[in-house]
């Protein structure tokens, strides 16, 4: 499946004329995006494919209402017709495994502080109500995607 879809990414990216030497699969998600980690420029990125033109929609939303209150991955490339857009690469390390008990109290701090930037902002995000049916639809999606697959 992966092979397919990095053969599909690969003509629409040579049809842009966007030159790159490595793409990797990186893992999915929730949804139906895929993540590939891709080296355009001798810099790595995120290519993020969704083929659910909506969702697509939805993230570049977020995404940039997001970014004028807290630091997020930039777009750099907007192929939505093409189901991609390439996005900022902040490295291997993910939060997790960042926490040190040394650094423990003041990152929890500093995700602390940018989710209440975020509920504080003037600016309005018109999403829909998040209420215990979603929350359950979302808690199932834990035993679906990480307790079936250990």
């Amino acid at each position: 499946m992966n092979d397919d879809l990095i053969e599909r990414i690969t003509r629409v990216l040579n049809d842009k004329k966007i030159e790159f030497s490595e793409i990797i699969f990186m893992a999915g998600d929730a949804s139906n995006r895929k993540y590939f980690k891709i080296k355009i420029e001798n810099n790595f990125n995120v290519l993020m494919y969704d083929d659910n033109s909506q969702s697509l929609k939805n993230f570049i939303k977020i995404s940039k209402f997001l970014s004028e209150i807290v630091t997020t991955p930039k777009i750099i490339l907007n192929l939505e017709n093409q189901k991609i857009l390439v996005i900022e690469y902040f490295g291997e390390n993910k939060f997790n495994q960042l926490l040190t008990p040394s650094n423990r109290r003041r990152l929890y701090f500093l995700a602390t502080e940018a989710l209440i930037s975020i509920h504080k902002s003037e600016k309005k995000l018109n999403l829909k109500d998040y209420n215990k049916k979603s929350f359950f639809k979302e808690s199932n999606l834990f035993f679906e995607w990480y307790v079936d697959k250990q």
